[in-house]
């Protein structure tokens, strides 16, 4: 989480903040004059005071004009309280009250995102040598399941692939736990989701928090119910999440999908809802969800949501406490990775990415429905969809103008001209689009808009993209009439090929009976999921599930049914797994079922590759339903993350390994190495040095290194009848890397029994010195270059606004117009803090790095009339101008000072009086102490002089 400066920070404060460029969804923001308050809980450690009602006696005699927006009494949860704020320069007096801990941003959350899997998001895959992957449709899809009755056809390919239908079969269905989802909301109206709400129905317990009208943005919307029923099909989400738990459709009357069931059908389930039928939610309101779920007892809660975080342990986010506070409750808590794997690695969400969250990752669906379709020289084709299309002959007519671009139909252009040059009635037309450019929801959308409502999809034949190749369609789409859209899709350009050559082309749909295919690259990673680690190298996501094109319920409004793909997805299918082995084993606790659920789960190979994709993309492997209800080997710990080659010392790479069965049982141990990876893999194999920060080489390329693991004892133990043992392995990480690629090792340990059981333990590492690697850039700068095209190793500097000239050791400026001061540098590893504060030139201070010669005494200056506004670890600082938790190595920050300062705590504008400051720059890193001086390091410039009292302070407000 950011902190509350770095969310204020507007135009005012940065000109022109360039962080690396990184495709990404819509991601969270703030909320505005909305902030959690972190109360110290005085009363549960026995102190008389309440530490809410001093709080708001403070805050009377302090003046803060505030209203409060939600309370949080569970004092072993998260304890305090959101509020709105007349006035952002309240938050220095919040923070001044000592019962408050924290105050931090209230964020607005998107709406969980799904069906990137068809985007132009390549540069995130392993795209190396990859075209040997790329068969045609005839010898990669087997069939795997026909009937000539629809409603006998198994669509359960995901429990096939990971085991489900084994426990099932034994009996094992999740009876006996309760499972809270924060979500959307249920149409639980759904026969498969047991058709009511209450005592004795499948969702039996729940609440709406905040209604259909609800968008996150006006809370006077918010309209609060005791029963999360949600019909629109914009909330679709939660239905969809909660079939993938919980349905069973196998009572049901359905003619077509008859055979669902969820992963466990038989727990208990409750919904509580945060997002209205459009826009987001308010972070206070998921918050309160959560503790509300809370006080109804559930074994674990489900999340399909969250926005970016840097890492976990960020004390001011209310999920720290809160995750937390709900294990120790004996509540889990399973939630989404996140869908921006096309943003590289290291990108994640919170909460998935707190320490006693299990994050969880997607893998794509084994099989997918197809059905008949046939041209008019009476060629037979398969199409993937979800419902076949109506019975009938319709002339297939490609998107766009004829240029190749067009053709993906991702704008609305692409289908104008088109549609009004057809004769007939619209719907006597099939739209053949391209797919690789943009989400086939977009072109769904598109087309829609001009009147289609068949849309055939079909993979880019000149794009390498693997991830394109498969079938998938979008969620379901209804017309103003009530009129389902049909949408399907090829897995070759058969069709378009035809009415290139043909200029027209007949297509019959008859066929109404799914035949199941095997897709391409099923049981294999989606490229959309979320790749890890968090920036203090945590191992995140920890697991995998099926979450490529899952069929689920849906609204009744819209059919009952869709098609969907996201983590969003994976999530509640693992946690659906957490329940079987919940209801098998009630005893077991949180940590000793995640440990069953990681230690069993299966390693996966790259996508299209004979190797092993890196454990922070798929955590310890696709979740292997079967062998966690019925394991018998425990083994502990479940992951390792062995940091730098600084902090590997310090690791205990022991496992230990449980026998609990009647014989000794041998076990022999092993290692599997995974592909190496990096931030930036490409180094300075670019030019210009792109390699190292642009966004079109941050992904998730395969790299040929892999650390070594040794077992000095020996590879093989036996553990006696009811006993245990633990086996010490040495890591030796691979060496020659260039720390500023910030590459990442990754495997995974393993140990096979003569039970017959594949046990793994993934680990993650990073192979530098994190520690003692420049966090920033030091080469000298080239002298007149500030733009994009400095080098993202030149130390930092001043420069003037207006002339471009580079500062030395003294700058005097008007603070007016452009005669101000630009700080700019490049920031290379990852930080926990970063600050930009403001000290008197006439400091004695000795940073690390100096930004002119400190042996050249300058005297022609104005000594400031300012005084300490506060210390950083001992440090007497006059103010702050930039300040962030949580940064990331990023191209360039370009901060132009044109503001007054703020107070050390980055809140309240103080002003800027006339004399000579220097900038003092300061970074910490993970696993630093902020009190401790010897673990900050630090940039100094020249001294800064303002001719004048540009500021007068205090200044009534902050930066907005």
């Amino acid at each position: 989480m950011q902190s509350t400066l770095a969310l204020l920070l507007g135009a005012l404060a940065l000109t022109n903040a360039q962080p690396t460029q990184r495709a990404q969804a819509a991601e969270p923001s703030h909320v505005p004059n909305a902030y959690f308050v972190h109360l110290r809980n005085t009363t549960a450690d026995g102190g008389r005071a309440d530490p809410k009602a001093a709080f708001h006696r403070k805050c009377a005699e302090k003046a803060v004009a505030y209203n409060v927006r939600y309370e949080f009494n569970d004092s072993d949860l998260f304890y305090g309280l959101s509020v709105s704020l007349s006035n952002d320069s309240a938050v220095d007096a919040l923070k001044s009250i000592p019962e408050v801990t924290h105050v931090s941003p209230v964020r607005w959350i998107p709406r969980p995102e799904l069906d990137t899997t068809f985007a132009d998001n390549s540069a995130a895959a392993f795209e190396s040598n990859l075209h040997h992957a790329v068969r045609s449709a005839a010898s990669h899809h087997a069939k795997r399941a026909t009937s000539a009755d629809a409603a006998a056809v198994d669509f359960n390919s995901a429990h096939r692939l990971t085991g489900v239908d084994e426990a099932h079969a034994a009996g094992v269905r999740g009876a006996g736990v309760k499972i809270a989802i924060v979500d959307s909301g249920v149409d639980h109206r759904h026969p498969a989701l047991g058709g009511c709400f209450g005592s004795g129905c499948k969702f039996s317990f729940g609440y709406d928090l905040v209604g259909d009208a609800y968008d996150g943005y006006d809370p006077s919307k918010i309209a609060p119910k005791p029963d999360p029923l949600t019909t629109c099909l914009g909330g679709f989400h939660g239905t969809h999440v909660s079939g993938i738990v919980g349905m069973d459709a196998t009572e049901t009357n359905d003619t077509l999908f008859s055979s669902l069931v969820g992963v466990a059908p038989e727990a208990e389930l409750g919904m509580y809802r945060v997002f209205g039928c459009t826009g987001g939610a308010h972070e206070d309101v998921i918050v309160a969800a959560m503790q509300r779920a809370a006080d109804d007892g559930p074994h674990l809660i489900s999340m399909s949501l969250g926005g970016y975080a840097a890492w976990g342990g960020d004390p001011s986010s209310p999920y720290l406490e809160l995750v937390a506070g709900l294990k120790r409750r004996g509540i889990a808590v399973v939630a989404a990775a996140g869908n921006n794997g096309e943003s590289g690695p290291f990108w994640l969400s919170d909460p998935a990415i707190m320490p006693d969250a299990l994050a969880v990752a997607s893998v794509e669906n084994s099989e997918f429905p197809t059905y008949e379709l046939r041209d008019d020289g009476g060629e037979s084709h398969r199409y993937g969809a979800l419902y076949p299309f109506p019975s009938g002959n319709y002339t297939a007519v490609v998107a766009g103008d004829g240029s190749a671009q067009s053709e993906f139909g991702c704008f609305s252009e692409n289908y104008e001209a088109l549609a009004a040059n057809l004769t007939g009635d619209i719907s006597n037309y099939v739209v053949v689009v391209k797919r690789g450019w943009c989400p086939v929801t977009v072109s769904q959308q598109q087309a829609v808009a001009n009147g289609f409502t068949k849309i055939l999809t079909f993979p880019d034949p000149d794009s390498d993209n693997i991830f394109i190749q498969g079938y998938g369609v979008p969620v379901v789409a209804v017309v103003g009439n009530g009129t389902i859209v049909s949408i399907g899709s090829t897995t070759d350009s058969t069709i378009y090929d035809a009415i290139k050559t043909n200029g027209e082309v007949k297509l019959s749909f008859t066929d109404k009976t799914p035949v199941l295919e095997e897709q391409f690259l099923g049981g294999q990673m989606n490229n959309f999921s979320s790749v890890g680690p968090s920036w203090d190298f945590a191992l995140k996501p920890q697991i995998a599930a099926p979450g490529g094109n899952i069929i689920s319920t849906y609204p009744l409004g819209g059919g009952g049914w869709a098609v969907a793909s996201g983590t969003s997805m994976a999530a509640p299918y693992l946690s659906g797994v957490y329940a079987l082995v919940k209801s098998q084993h009630p005893d077991l606790s949180i940590d000793e079922i995640f440990d069953i659920l990681k230690t069993t789960a299966k390693p996966l190979l790259a996508a299209g590759r004979e190797d092993y994709s890196p454990t922070p993309q798929q955590g310890a492997g696709l979740v292997s339903a079967a062998d966690a209800v019925f394991h018998q080997t425990t083994v502990s710990p479940s992951q390792f993350e062995l940091g730098g080659t600084e902090k590997l010392a310090t690791v205990d790479t022991t496992i230990t390994l449980r026998n609990p069965t009647a014989e000794d049982v041998t076990y022999e141990l092993g290692h599997t190495a995974a592909n190496g990876m990096a931030f930036y893999p490409y180094g300075n194999s670019a030019p210009d040095n792109l390699g190292w920060s642009d966004g079109r080489y941050i992904n998730l390329a395969p790299l040929p290194f892999a650390a070594s693991i040794k077992f000095p004892s020996s590879t093989s133990v036996t553990v006696p009848a009811g006993g245990s043992a633990s086996v010490a392995f040495t890591v030796s990480p691979p060496t020659g890397l260039d720390p500023k690629e910030i590459p990442i090792y990754s495997g995974f340990i393993t140990a096979t029994s003569s039970l017959n059981e594949t046990l793994s333990i993934p680990y993650v590492g990073a192979p530098y010195d994190y520690a003692t690697t420049p966090l920033i850039g030091l080469d000298p700068p080239t002298p007149g270059i500030h733009d994009a095209n400095r080098s993202v190793f030149a130390a930092p500097q001043v420069y003037q606004y207006g002339s471009k000239l580079a500062q030395g050791a003294h700058q005097a400026y008007n603070f007016y117009d452009d005669d101000t001061p630009v700080f700019r540098y490049s920031l290379l590893q990852p930080t926990r803090w970063t600050r930009v504060d403001v000290v008197d030139a006439a400091t004695d201070f000795v940073p690390t790095w100096y930004g002119y010669d400190p042996t050249q005494a300058v005297t022609n200056y104005t000594r400031t009339s300012m005084t300490p506004n506060g210390t950083v670890a001992g440090v007497e600082v006059l103010g702050n101008i930039y300040l962030f938790s949580g940064d990331t190595p990023l191209t360039q920050l370009s901060l132009q000072w044109s503001f007054p300062l703020r107070d050390v705590t980055g809140t309240t504008y103080v002003g800027l009086k006339k004399g000579g400051y220097r900038l003092l720059v300061q970074w910490l890193r993970f696993g630093g102490d902020e009190e401790k001086r010897e673990d900050w390091e630090s940039w100094m410039s020249g001294i800064i002089e303002s001719t004048r009292d540009a500021y007068e302070g205090p200044v009534n407000g902050t930066v907005v």
